[in-house]
């Protein structure tokens, strides 16, 4: 099932292997692409995954996270656009992950429950310009990031979510004002995809919380739902043991909602992949297995079941910019 294509309406994918969202630390220092994530994205396009999603890419008011790329001006839509055709050169769809890690104003950071609401307002009009610039830069389509801590999960957490306007008592609300704003500027010739947290670690966020807010978003006809966790880079990850982490809350998602889900975390063999997809699953992300072997899906595709070599020892995520230690 790895290999059959995925037809979306106006997306074809050519397998059903996707590159997740992951921080390479390749880019320069202010978030600008060079040499080094073109290469990067060319090894993947190359390595036989059918969709890459683009690492966290940062949107206007935020401040911190060097050397991750930012999509937050106009002026770098001609580096995403030559990243775009890298990927597309690959036969490869290419999505980019939009990211308000934070939100600065007057130059302090501000929390969910001190946003005001033009504050709101102006990180819904963040994804809008983003996604649009994504668009004019060649892109298939974006995923809005609500997963792993960043602002966006933080409206879904009730350790961080005390507010009593409509943010708060449906938390889900400025995710349905985003996907609008986004669908309002980019059409509907343009994927807009969502990742989210099966259960965050302090408890804030809970499997139903999860399944509850993945109701909502295919409800408004979210393209896919790619279901990942806080913290989402679980160690000691091994074949055949203990894959697939987030697949139990999966599962249920996918009995309450109608859109495809995307599963990511902690798989690392083709079996477990391929069970995946026939328990139904429209497809299968890999984030650390790819960092250390771009290649994998060629392997697997080509009559290889050798698992992953990758050891989740998570060096490449606590080190970006340094890659995997077993290429060293």
């Amino acid at each position: 099932m790895l290999s059959y294509s995925v037809h979306r309406g106006n997306f074809i994918a050519k397998n059903r292997l996707v590159r997740s969202a992951t921080v390479t630390g390749y880019a320069d220092k202010e978030g600008y692409l060079n040499d080094k994530v073109y290469e990067t994205y060319h090894d993947l396009a190359y390595g036989g995954v059918g969709t890459i999603i683009v690492e966290a890419s940062i949107l206007s008011n935020c401040r911190g996270y060097e050397h991750f790329p930012r999509i937050d001006c106009d002026e770098r839509i001609s580096e995403y656009t030559r990243l775009a055709s890298v990927i597309h050169e690959g036969d490869c769809l290419a999505i980019v992950q939009l990211t308000q890690a934070n939100y600065i104003k007057d130059n302090k950071e501000v929390d969910v429950d001190n946003l005001s609401t033009s504050d709101i307002e102006q990180i819904i009009k963040n994804h809008a310009d983003g996604a649009r610039r994504v668009k004019e830069a060649g892109f298939d389509g974006v995923e809005i990031h609500a997963a792993h801590g960043f602002l966006l999960s933080r409206f879904l957490n009730s350790n961080y979510n005390h507010r009593s306007d409509k943010y708060g008592v449906d938390n889900c609300t400025i995710l349905g004002e985003i996907f609008t704003a986004i669908r309002d500027v980019v059409g509907y010739d343009f994927a807009i995809w969502i990742k989210l947290d099966t259960v965050n670690a302090d408890n804030g966020i809970t499997p139903e919380d999860c399944v509850r807010t993945c109701k909502y978003l295919s409800d408004m006809q979210i393209g896919a739902i790619e279901l990942s966790c806080t913290p989402s880079i679980v160690a000691g990850i091994k074949a055949y043991e203990n894959e697939g982490y987030n697949k139990d809350v999966g599962m249920e998602v996918m009995r309450q909602v109608y859109c495809p889900v995307i599963l990511v975390g902690g798989i690392r063999s083709l079996e477990e992949a391929e069970e995946d997809l026939f328990d139904g699953f429209e497809a299968i992300s890999l984030s650390r297995p790819l960092l250390c072997e771009p290649d994998l899906p060629n392997k697997w595709l080509g009559g290889d079941n050798t698992p992953s070599k990758c050891i989740s020892c998570n060096f490449c995520i606590k080190n970006p910019g340094y890659g995997c230690v077993l290429n060293k």
